[in-house]
């Protein structure tokens, strides 16, 4: 990210900084005997409660229990890197029921939106969209961002295929009409991903169907002029009773909306992850 060791350091270990991106109520206590490192709120994820400060040197790496039982670690490591900083994020868990893919896949999307935030709060003070963790999550996604670009401008990040490309897809491919094809370039057609868009008001409005594990629901973008920029909202749903698939989604929509966020500031938000490693690997880390 672009900021000093010591700026990100600050980021990490600074209550005042901390409620900024990551929780509502922090305290860091680097006493000797004290190694404390608590972090709670809506804001943090249901289950987890960073409390104990295990391991940490200044500006360059802090390690702390994730969760009450210490059977979850998480480690942030700081290099410098040509001007830059490079975040390492280890999320070790040494439980049996670690070893599904569903945790995997949910622990990976939940830091690449933690150290999105923190990239947003270290380059420009701010964040654009805070997710709120709740366990029984409303069956429809709603969530909205503000950006100093007319609409005009947010519309066509999410409808020019090159434009796609630099935030969310991979070839993108898009047929500017209701009916029209609209994907991203990942999953597959009729079982994962966007399908066929079902409104366009061209600046305005932009609807498709979106399919999870072949169950089709409607993802909807909402455009409007405010205060010289815009404010961009998405609605994704009805998820009905799948609460497992609308949590996913929350969580992924959450990431992608801070992509945008910072897309639209003209700022790249490419990320490098080794994802999730297998659990007996993971494992063996954590007791080496």
């Amino acid at each position: 990210m672009d900021g000093s060791p010591r700026q990100v350091w600050q980021a990490l270990t600074d209550p005042e900084h901390l409620r900024g991106w990551f929780c509502d109520e922090a305290e860091v206590d680097f006493s000797p005997g004290a190694g404390t490192y608590r972090c709670t709120g809506r804001h943090v994820p249901c289950g987890a409660r960073p409390e104990r400060l295990l391991e940490w040197e200044p500006g360059r790496l802090v390690r702390f229990h994730w969760t009450p039982s210490g059977d979850e670690t998480v480690t942030f490591r700081l290099t410098p890197s040509e001007g830059f900083t490079r975040l390492e994020v280890t999320h070790v868990c040494q439980r049996n029921d670690c070893a599904t893919e569903d945790w995997r896949l949910m622990t990976d999307c939940l830091w690449a939106y933690f150290t999105l935030l923190l990239k947003q709060w270290v380059e420009t003070g701010s964040t654009g969209y805070r997710l709120t963790f709740d366990p029984d999550p409303p069956s429809v996604i709603r969530f909205r961002i503000t950006c100093p670009v007319p609409a005009d401008e947010a519309f066509a990040a999410l409808t020019r295929p090159d434009r796609l490309d630099c935030w969310i897809s991979s070839g993108a491919q898009v047929e500017p009409r209701v009916g029209g094809k609209y994907s991203l370039g990942w999953g597959t057609a009729g079982e994962d991903g966007p399908g066929r868009i079902t409104a366009w008001t061209e600046g305005r409005l932009l609807a498709y169907t979106w399919f999870e594990s072949g169950r089709q629901t409607e993802v909807v973008w909402r455009i409007s002029p405010h205060d010289g920029g815009c404010t961009v909202e998405l609605e994704h749903g009805d998820f009905g009773g799948y609460t497992a698939a609308c949590l996913g989604c929350r969580l992924g929509w959450a990431d992608w909306m801070n992509v945008l966020w910072l897309h639209l500031r003209g700022r790249p938000a490419a990320r490098t992850w080794r994802g999730a490693l297998p659990f007996e690997h993971s494992r063996t880390t954590a007791l080496s």
